[in-house]
């Protein structure tokens, strides 16, 4: 009993504690620790206190002293962003992420809802790092000096000149083994004074060598210098690890060479992009570098893709708490480990970035304890303009969304059709009776609800009554729901075989009074404002569902004469002058969450028959009760950004749509459950492997369409990049960094991709083979070992090349695979297995077979990017509900829409991987000899 009052009486005292100081300290930008200094916090209100454990060892674990990062944001005042309209400063919204990357007051785990995420976590990662080592630079120098032992290699920027350390003097000086072989024999040294001790990088290098010729000038200083407010001297030995992202190191690549990060001090200096230190981490989670490559210091960002991948560099024994702050946008994978998440977010500062299309999702979030803020348009947009553009494609994209939205006035157009409004009240009522078992078991049930609303969409978005063809698939379908009554109502009940039978007569009604060939309803309005617009001075964009629909639009508008475009939901991002939009047949919450969020533009238009008008109602009602529940009062704001309210704007009226009522509620239910994509995943089956066949881990992919893939982490794959005027571009990823909506590129068949093929192609069989037998020397070497892949990463350790075992398993199981990442990596591997057979010439020619391939390889992607964009044009990167097959010349190649990846991993045999797989080969056929396929060709 005596305890339990001493642990009362303590906790008592530190809430008391924690009271005093929020009175005496006003918000965070007067109160925030002058840069470096570190403040710790316990997160206990006294309701918590009353339902927390309440045993002593419970309670001394939770009023443990937790230290908390708290940098007051002051570099990003020295920053400037290049743009076409001259320098800009940081817009408000980097400002209020940055600041709470850096000093947030909340120990939990946080997620912020965005318009747009993307470069979003890279953008404000980059300038995080920036930041933490702009106040770690005191420290990390003392460190450094204290760290430099004899035998370790250094070398000089900016000419890489590398030396051995003989000895550090008791002043500071070093004492450096020149490494020209004569001269080291002769332990011959050169001194260089306590001042220049941090020109010297350590480095995991041999290579230029360091000679008495070698000039000692001092690094000129560049950006990220000016940035820092002292200069690095590009001396990665001076960086202290602080910022991990969970994402794609490409990603974060790209990032970097795009975003035009300047110094106000110093913009005709040598950029940040160039100089910038990144990397990953070890299998021991510490943090290595990547670029500069040979840098054997800690890199400013770490970039892993797996959240698993970031457990030791953030929860090892040895690793400070409160010392990481980690950024993601990978809501998937944040999903599927909640868990760990959870104790990455206890022990480091853990931010996700959502897209806000995507905030039905997160709901599971702030009942797990997140803390979750979606930003109103005007905490979005501050006291400064919105129109300001400053080359991070997410926050600009915000920005754009942000304005837009604070002058939403949506206006909608109906028309009428009581047939189609009787088939969508039939097709939502069906929808209410569904249960996922239903589905499960029964596949005729899946094939009759796609087919049903394959039918409803197809009606609802005629412009123009078709010819017989159409109109006879429309009143086969309707007969197989009618047909099909008596066993919906044996799995459904009666009211879901009433529900059906009324929407199959509802729209065999709506077709029987159509004639063929005269105008709809919708048509006849989409064509009014389609020639008010044409003879307007102001543009009209006109926007549908996806690619089939844009192409019906298009063809009905030039029957009419008009010139008018229509685009199609996803391709509305690469446009640029949205002063006012029609938006029309979208009523699937996919298609329509993409439309609206970002918000596309100030003014825009719902057009469609009344039920569709209704249906964007409630879709925009439901969007905004969840932006609601989303808010954060200023307090709360505070504390989360570390930011005073006085930084942001009064409150103001937003435009937002009246709460859903019940009987809305359930009809937006009904009609979503009812109008799903419906995944016919479960009804792949992985073959057992032939007699003595390996087997392998792999993941499922689904593509828009009948086919799917069983592809393993390793595997290259060939992903298609929008780029700016909608052209494409090509690059090589892995099964990780596929998403939803994501566009690949796969062979017909065989073992070869795509790129692989065309580089073949330009060099020739047998050059090519050449280039791989002398390239793939590295990696014969390394399975000659026969140890295992710990055995191997330990000993590539000793000669200071350091990878994550993931990288170590790629090196060895990856054929595909040109070689590592870096020369370095090469060298190392030839220095820490060593074949007194295998010259230095061997050696040498692996390196430049590794180059020259690479270099071959690019210039394949470039000519597929070519080729693929004069078969297809704009088809290239148009959503669509099918496979594309292209004939290359030399091949078939398969253009696919990732529609989903599994979560979990399938044991299957290896000839079956990373291949595509056609669930139904008659869908095959149809696409190779359909008009899709003619105009491809």
């Amino acid at each position: 009993m005596m305890a339990d009052k001493a642990v009362a009486a303590t906790r008592r005292t530190l809430l008391l504690s924690r009271k005093l100081k929020s009175e005496k300290l006003p918000p965070c930008e007067d109160a925030t620790p002058s840069a470096g200094q570190r403040c710790v916090q316990v997160d206990l209100t006294e309701a918590e206190a009353s339902v927390r454990p309440t045993s002593e060892f419970d309670v001394r674990a939770e009023l443990a002293l937790r230290p908390r990062l708290a940098i007051k944001p002051a570099a990003i005042a020295r920053a400037r962003f290049q743009v076409d309209a001259g320098a800009v400063e940081v817009t408000h919204l980097l400002h209020v992420l940055l600041a709470t990357a850096l000093a947030t007051e909340v120990d939990k785990p946080i997620c912020i809802v965005l318009p747009s995420t993307d470069q979003v976590p890279e953008t404000v990662g980059l300038m995080a790092a920036i930041e933490c080592l702009a106040v770690d630079l005191q420290g990390t120098r003392p460190a450094f000096r204290e760290n430099l032992r004899p035998g370790k290699r250094v070398r000089l920027h900016p000419g890489g000149e590398v030396f051995e350390l003989d000895a550090v003097n008791g002043d500071g000086s070093l004492q450096l083994r020149m490494m020209d072989k004569a001269t080291y024999k002769s332990n011959g040294t050169r001194y260089a004074s306590a001042d220049r001790a941090f020109w010297f990088e350590p480095t995991t290098r041999r290579q230029p060598l360091g000679t008495q010729h070698t000039k000692f000038v001092a690094p000129w200083p560049n950006q990220l210098d000016m940035l820092l407010g002292g200069q690095l001297f590009a001396n990665t030995g001076l960086v202290r690890n602080r910022v991990i992202l969970a994402g794609m190191r490409k990603g974060f690549e790209r990032t970097l060479a795009s975003v035009p990060l300047v110094s106000v001090e110093g913009p005709a200096l040598m950029p940040v992009r160039q100089v910038f230190p990144f990397g990953g981490l070890d299998a021991a989670g510490k943090a290595y570098v990547i670029e500069p490559s040979g840098s054997a210091g800690q890199p400013m960002v770490a970039i892993e893709r797996e959240l698993l991948d970031l457990e030791r560099a953030c929860l090892a024994e040895d690793i400070e708490a409160g010392s990481k702050i980690v950024l993601t946008d990978r809501l998937d994978m944040i999903l599927r480990d909640l868990s760990l998440a959870g104790r990455i977010a206890e022990r480091q500062r853990l931010i996700l970035f959502v897209e806000a299309r995507r905030r039905s999702e997160i709901a599971l979030l702030a009942d797990k304890g997140w803390v979750v803020w979606e930003p109103t348009a005007h905490e979005i947009i501050g006291a400064g303009p919105s129109d300001i553009c400053m080359g991070s494609k997410g926050i600009d994209a915000s920005l754009r969304a942000a304005a837009g939205e604070t002058l939403r006035t949506p206006g909608f157009i109906s028309c009428k059709s009581q047939t189609l409004r009787q088939a969508d009240a039939a097709l939502a009522r069906l929808g209410l009776q569904l249960r996922d078992e239903s589905v499960e078991e029964e596949e005729w049930v899946e094939d009759l609800l796609s087919g049903a609303q394959d039918l409803f969409f197809s009606c609802g978005n005629w412009l123009t009554v078709p010819e017989d063809v159409e109109l006879d698939g429309a009143v086969a379908a309707a007969d197989r729901i009618r047909r099909a009554a008596d066993r919906i109502g044996a799995r459904l009940g009666p009211e879901g075989a009433e529900a059906a039978v009324e929407f199959a007569d509802a729209v065999d009604n709506f077709r029987s009074s159509a004639i063929r060939g005269s105008l709809t309803a919708k048509g006849s309005e989409l064509l009014r404002l389609a020639r008010a617009a044409s003879e307007g001075t102001y543009k009209q964009m006109f926007v549908t569902g996806n690619r089939q629909g844009r192409e019906r639009a298009d063809a009905f508008f030039r029957r009419h004469d008009l010139g008018t475009r229509c685009v199609a939901v996803r391709e509305l991002a690469q446009e640029g002058d949205r002063a006012s939009i029609v938006a029309f047949s979208i009523m699937r919450r996919d298609l329509f969450e993409r439309l609206v969020d970002p918000w596309p533009s100030a003014n825009t238009l719902f057009l469609g028959y009344e039920f569709e008008t209704d249906c964007y109602r409630r879709r925009l009602g439901r969007r905004d009760a969840l932006r609601r529940t989303m808010r954060l009062d200023a307090e709360s704001r505070t504390r989360l950004t570390s930011i005073a309210g006085a930084r942001f704007p009064e409150p103001r009226h937003e435009a937002s749509a009246e709460p859903l009522a019940p009987a809305d509620v359930n009809h937006l239910n009904g009609f979503d459950r009812a109008t799903r994509e419906w995944s016919w995943v479960r009804r792949i089956t992985i073959p057992a492997p032939s007699h003595g066949e390996d087997t392998c881990e792999a993941r499922i992919v689904r593509f828009a369409g009948r086919s799917w893939s069983a592809m393993t982490a390793e595997h290259e794959i060939t992903l298609l990049v929008p780029g700016e005027g909608g052209q494409a571009s090509v690059r090589e990823v892995h099964i990780a960094d596929l998403a939803s909506g994501t566009r690949i590129v796969v062979r017909e068949g065989g073992d070869r991709d795509v790129i692989r093929l065309l580089a073949q192609d330009i060099k020739g069989e047998e050059g090519y083979e050449t280039l791989r037998q002398h390239s793939g020397l590295w990696r014969r070497v390394l399975r000659a070992a026969s140890v295992d892949h710990a055995a191997i990463h330990r000993r590539l350790e000793l000669v200071g090349v350091r990878r994550n075992l993931a990288t170590i398993r790629a090196w060895l199981h990856n054929a595909a695979l040109i070689g590592p990442r870096s020369v370095d990596d090469v060298d190392g591997i030839a220095r820490a297995f060593p074949d007194p057979t295998i010259k230095a010439a061997a050696w040498k020619a692996c390196m430049d077979a590794i180059a020259e391939l690479r270099a071959l390889h690019q210039t394949a992607g470039s000519r597929l990017t070519a080729l693929l964009s004069h078969r297809c044009g704009k088809m290239l990167l148009e959503p669509s509900d099918t496979e594309l097959a292209i004939d290359l010349g030399i091949g078939t190649v398969w253009v696919l829409e990732v529609a989903g990846v599994e979560d979990e991993t399938r044991e299957c045999p290896a000839s079956y991987v990373n291949r595509i797989h056609w669930q139904d080969p008659a869908w095959k056929a149809g696409l190779l000899t359909s008009q899709l396929r003619a105009r491809a060709a």
